[in-house]
């Protein structure tokens, strides 16, 4: 195993430590409140935007009406290429939905949690562990995705994880949010070809 694979569980495991202990309610509350409510929700929606992207029908219908856009060839074509109203609408679709899933849970689950005793005190812990260390992992992508994208997929922080024992190298390199970059380099490279 290397060095980041041990820091890697190290803090994999600080990370979930702390979730159990403060329970989801309390995680919850600090993610959806003030400032922190935007960026949690920001980068929610970036995640998913980009998971929903590399879903392989989802991929292949966006690569073929771009392709279109391509032959076409003409002024309003270029325009569309350059702006990608489609990848724009849906950002904002997701975005929403994920402020009203963050709404409804932060009023019924939280205060259900908050108040727990026995079995649902438990699982107040269990999911307090495991909400932030989602909520982690997600920036560890956007991380990795930002590594990538300046330094390449075989550049930047990929040195540190090849060959990971627990695949962090497959996890750097196979990052669902690379869809999204890619989606937007093709428009590129289609208009300016």
């Amino acid at each position: 195993m290397l060095v980041a694979d041990y820091v890697t569980l190290g803090v994999a495991l600080l990370i979930v430590l702390i979730g159990a202990a403060c329970g989801f309610d309390r995680i919850f509350e600090w993610l959806l409140e003030g400032v922190n409510k935007k960026i949690t929700v920001g980068v929610t929606a970036y995640f998913l935007n980009g998971s929903v992207l590399a879903l392989p029908f989802l991929a292949s219908f966006i690569t073929s009406y771009v392709d279109k856009w391509v032959a076409a060839d003409n002024f309003g074509c270029n325009v569309l290429l350059l702006l990608r109203p489609d990848l724009i609408l849906f950002g904002v679709v997701i975005k929403f939905l994920i402020s009203l899933v963050f709404y409804f849970c932060s009023g019924f689950f939280c205060g259900l949690m908050s108040d727990a005793e026995g079995v649902l005190k438990w699982i107040n812990r269990l999911l307090g562990a495991a909400v932030l260390l989602v909520y982690v992992s997600l920036w560890v992508l956007t991380v990795f995705q930002l590594s990538a994208w300046i330094f390449g997929i075989d550049g930047g922080l990929y040195h540190l994880f090849e060959g990971s024992a627990i695949g962090m190298d497959l996890v750097y390199q196979h990052n669902p949010l690379n869809f999204f970059f890619e989606t937007i380099k093709h428009s590129f490279t289609s208009l300016f070809s």
